[in-house]
Formats: C-alpha cells, sequence, structure tokens
C-alpha cells in the first residue's frame, strides 16, 4: 500500500520535489557527475556500461545497448540518487554531449 501511495504522490507537485530538483540543478551546475563508459562484447551482445567518478556519496552504475539507452539510463539514475520525483523529471534538465565513441561523459545542468 506505501509503494502504491508513493508512486501516486509522485505524479504530484510537491515542496519536496522542488527542493530536490533546485539541489540537483545545484550541485551539477557547480560540479557535474563524470561517468567512466565501457563498451562490452559477451555472449549476450554488445552494450555499454556507465560508472560514476564523482557522484555525490553515491555510486551510480548503469547500461544501456545504445549510447542514446545509456544516457537516458543515466539521467534517471541521477534524479533518483537525487530523490527528485518523476513529476519533475524533465531530461533537459541535465545536458551532456553524446559522442560517436565515449570513453567518459559529463552531465551539467543548463
Amino acid at each position: 500500500m506505501k509503494k502504491i501511495l508513493y508512486r501516486i504522490a509522485s505524479r504530484f507537485p510537491s515542496r519536496g520535489g522542488a527542493e530536490s530538483l533546485d539541489d540537483l540543478i545545484r550541485f551539477l551546475s557547480t560540479h557535474g557527475i563524470n561517468f567512466r563508459i565501457e563498451e562490452i562484447h559477451d555472449e549476450s551482445g554488445a552494450y555499454f556500461i556507465a560508472e560514476s567518478t564523482n557522484a555525490p556519496n553515491k555510486a551510480i552504475i548503469t547500461s544501456g545497448k545504445t549510447v542514446e539507452e545509456l544516457d537516458k539510463n543515466i539521467k534517471d539514475a541521477i534524479f533518483t540518487i537525487f530523490d527528485v520525483p518523476s513529476y519533475y523529471c524533465d531530461e533537459r534538465v541535465i545536458r551532456t554531449t553524446l559522442p560517436k565513441k565515449s570513453v567518459e561523459l559529463v552531465y551539467a545542468s543548463k
């Protein structure tokens, strides 16, 4: 029941959600979050794994089959570690330049 209430509450604006988003934007505008990217080839195919190198008191590790999918997953993970409710999650808040072959990506605020 608690999960259902949280899921419903995360769809509407809240003071805490706005504060979490502000904290995220403030952090990204002053620090940024760097990721080390590795392309993996194994029996399941090819995919990318990203690991944060300087996330605040947290580790972010995520993956994606393409660089574009990896970018989306990284942004989702960043929103998650800053406790930003889904109502406030707008990928345009977090910017990056996606190279065709990447070794490191940097995520920052506008």
